[in-house]
């Protein structure tokens, strides 16, 4: 090797650590300072809590608790689930000999769901009828 040649490659590798310093130096944008620390909202770990965040934390729980298990348990209202209970009660009462009615929910019966056009009340009127009358 010249000495041309190692006189390059000891300025190159003279060189490497300034390059490095330069891409590893930590930039700031318009003069703010620099952080402080590399924790999550600048506290460390295992620092005291303050006294609302422990009421805060035990509502947030108990509120996600609570619609988890309410939703877990709530009434399967698919119309899917509704049209085989009511082709099941419809299969049962027909095996049985009874007569069918076209347009009568029969599966809501045994849940005590049963709607009437009587048990409604009155026909609804317009206000704009009621005053002419």
């Amino acid at each position: 090797m010249s000495f041309l040649a190692a006189s390059r490659v000891a300025r190159a590798a003279a060189q490497i650590p300034a390059q490095t310093a330069r891409l590893t130096k930590t930039r700031t944008m318009a003069g703010s300072p620099k952080p402080q620390g590399q924790y999550l909202f600048g506290e460390a770990p295992g620092a005291k809590s303050e006294g609302w965040e422990t009421i805060y934390i035990g509502g947030m729980t108990l509120c996600f608790v609570t619609a988890g298990v309410g939703l877990w348990f709530k009434p399967n209202t698919d119309i899917d689930v509704w049209a085989r209970d009511e082709a099941l009660t419809r299969e049962v009462l027909a095996d049985a000999g009874e007569e069918l009615e076209v347009g009568r929910n029969y599966s809501q019966e045994k849940y005590g769901n049963v709607f009437t056009k009587a048990g409604h009340g009155l026909k609804p009127t317009r206000m704009a009828d009621a005053d002419e009358e």
